[in-house]
C-alpha cells in the first residue's frame, strides 16, 4: 500500500510540473516581444510560475498594446484546469 502511496505522488508530481510546464509555454506565447527577454524570462520551480523580468508587471498593466492589459491572468484563467490559489501578479 505505501508503495501504491509513493506511486501515485510521483505521479502527481509529474503531471504537476506538465502542467506547469504548459501554461509557461503558454504564457511565453502570450508575452509581447520587443527584445523577447520579458517572454524568455518564464519559468516554474515545481510549485508556482514566476517572471523575474522587472518590467513585466507594466507590460501587464498594458504598457504594450501588442497584448493588453492584464494578459497573464487572461492567459491563466483561459485553462479551465488551473484553479487559481492566492496571488496571480505582484510587483516585486
Amino acid at each position: 500500500m505505501n508503495n501504491l502511496k509513493a506511486e501515485f505522488k510521483a505521479e502527481k508530481g509529474r503531471l504537476q510540473k506538465k502542467k506547469l510546464q504548459e501554461m509557461v509555454a503558454r504564457l511565453r506565447d502570450a508575452t509581447p516581444k520587443d527584445t523577447g527577454a520579458a517572454a524568455a524570462g518564464w519559468d516554474e520551480d515545481g510549485v508556482g510560475i514566476f517572471n523575474p523580468v522587472e518590467y513585466v508587471p507594466d507590460l501587464n498593466a498594458g504598457a504594450s498594446k501588442q497584448a493588453g492589459s492584464r494578459f497573464i491572468e487572461k492567459t491563466i484563467l483561459l485553462d479551465t484546469d488551473i484553479k487559481v490559489e492566492g496571488l496571480i501578479v505582484r510587483n516585486v
